[in-house]
């Protein structure tokens, strides 16, 4: 006699492994969006200090200045999905729209808007730096240190302070003497997350895949980046199309880095990655008869040069001209402290140039 085997759905579904937000909660976000998709920060420069006259008082008044940063949101995301009634109907209901939903979240939307907030950071960047060695147990600590150094110099504060390490090179630090393990899967949001402490950072152990190439570690002060999501919308609707459901999302925002706070955004790429980082410009002056002249160019091929006259930072000022490579310029007058930056997407910003003009 024959025997039939027979088969079962199982009437569950599986979901990839997934983490929750990274990012969430370690950046600012002050900041209100509401009915503009661009908004302009000013900062105010501050006055160093004169010697005071007990003749004639104080030195001439200076009006008080600023400098303008503009935020542009520029990333918009969707999902689109249906489950077809009858389909589901013959798939033993795993096809619950809750359930699906809530994978789409966790599989797609956390880990895209986490990535993009991580390389934005890298990218925008105040400070960068090339390991001068691989990364090894023997010297991760040290690295690390370095940018608890540039923070310190740079008058970043102590508390919040974030490193989002790769977790290849996380390894190295859990090796280490140094490094302060603490639990911290419940509570703050801020906290979710974090595995430790380590050199004054808050250590948040990061999945090789979120990171920019070649980005060993990033180190970050909580107020040195805007974290926006303007849109954040979800939803669950029956379909009048077929009999089932619509699932659908959209989610509107960006990631940036405040310029008046650049320094506290370090980003330390891999040893030997020059690839990854656009080369400093040069703004070589006109021979004579042309000595207001200038042509500014970058070693980065497809690079884009941004310049400012004003003193400001090209990388994060309103005021900032951007031209391409080879342009010539002209400046009429003598200009002292012209900033000058090379950039090109998906690399790190160049150093920035900073240059008096005429050249003498």
């Amino acid at each position: 006699m024959a025997v039939n085997l027979h088969t079962k759905q199982l009437a569950a579904i599986e979901q990839y492994y997934t983490l929750n937000s990274l990012v969430a909660g370690k950046l600012s976000r002050q900041f209100d969006f509401t009915g503009v998709n661009t908004i302009k920060l000013s900062t105010i420069v501050t006055q160093a200090l004169a010697d005071y006259s007990r003749s004639t008082g104080f030195a001439t008044a200076v009006e008080v200045s600023d400098t303008v940063q503009d935020f542009t949101l520029a990333v918009i995301k969707a999902f689109n999905l249906k489950i077809d009634g009858v389909n589901a109907s013959d798939q033993s209901g795993i096809k619950a729209a809750g359930p699906v939903m809530q994978a789409e979240m966790k599989e797609q939307v956390t880990p895209f808007f986490d990535k993009n907030a991580l390389a934005k950071i890298a990218y925008q960047a105040g400070k960068s730096i090339i390991l001068g060695a691989a990364a090894s147990k023997a010297n991760i600590i040290a690295s690390i240190t370095t940018a608890r150094t540039h923070f310190t110099d740079n008058l970043v504060p102590e508390e919040n302070r974030y490193i989002f390490i790769r977790s290849d090179l996380y390894a190295f630090v859990l090796q280490s003497a140094e490094f302060i393990a603490v639990d911290t899967s419940v509570g703050d949001i801020a906290m979710k997350g974090v595995v430790g402490k380590v050199a004054g950072f808050w250590v948040v152990e990061t999945p090789f895949s979120y990171m920019a190439t070649k980005v060993s570690f990033i180190a970050i002060h909580r107020d040195a980046a805007i974290d926006v999501l303007k849109i954040d919308q979800a939803r669950i609707i029956d379909s009048e199309d077929f009999i089932g459901k619509k699932l659908q999302g959209v989610f509107y925002g960006d990631t940036f880095i405040v310029g008046a706070k650049a320094q506290g955004a370090y980003v330390a790429l891999d040893n030997g990655s020059t690839a990854e980082k656009v080369a400093t410009p040069t703004a070589t002056q006109g021979t004579a008869g042309d000595v207001a002249k200038y042509t500014l160019a970058s070693g980065t091929s497809g690079s884009t040069i941004l310049y400012t006259l004003d003193g400001t930072d090209p990388r994060y000022s309103a005021s900032a001209v951007s031209v391409a490579t080879g342009t010539v310029i002209t400046l009429a007058a003598a200009v002292t402290g012209a900033k000058f930056v090379a950039k090109k997407a998906s690399m790190l910003f160049s150093e920035v140039l900073t240059q008096d003009c005429p050249i003498t």
